[in-house]
């Protein structure tokens, strides 16, 4: 039996937001299929939760701008980017704690909590919500957006 939205779950991958499959003509065979009563989410500026840490906070203002600017970022996405800024700033705190076991600069604590523990499940986090994000070359080539062209920008025109 498969897991199904009712039982809380999902199998597989997730699927592709109705706007790809618009672009890449994915309806011109079903136009049927497509759903008409999907939400659409209007892209504005937002501003970081203020519940958020300092050092994730310098993740925030480096990466919002960015996908801000690549269409890859809506207030739907604000929690999601929020929680990936927190796990680069755990990602960076458990990986000094691991530089200084190995150094000898910290004693290893019997029962303590792990740093590896805390650096492993941050880069869990990290992968899964930047995935989502867009934020890999790999999940970046499965997005396609029209993007502005200026005068100078054509490479080949450069060239010559």
């Amino acid at each position: 039996m498969g897991t199904t939205r009712e039982s809380g779950g999902q199998r597989g991958r997730p699927p592709k937001p109705t706007a790809l499959k618009v672009l890449h003509g994915d309806f011109k065979g079903r136009p049927g299929d497509r759903n008409t009563k999907e939400p659409i989410v209007e892209a504005k500026d937002v501003t970081a939760p203020k519940t958020m840490s300092a050092p994730a906070r310098e993740a925030w203002d480096y990466l919002h701008p960015i996908l801000t600017k690549a269409k890859l970022f809506t207030p739907a996405d604000l929690h999601m980017l929020a929680e990936f800024c927190e796990a680069v700033t755990i990602v960076r705190l458990a990986r000094l704690d691991i530089i200084k076991q190995a150094t000898g600069q910290a004693p290893v604590v019997a029962g303590a909590a792990s740093p590896y523990n805390a650096y492993s499940r941050a880069v869990n986090v990290m992968t899964n919500l930047g995935g989502r994000l867009g934020l890999s070359p790999a999940d970046r080539t499965r997005i396609q957006v029209d993007l502005p062209v200026h005068a100078g920008d054509d490479l080949i025109s450069g060239l010559g």
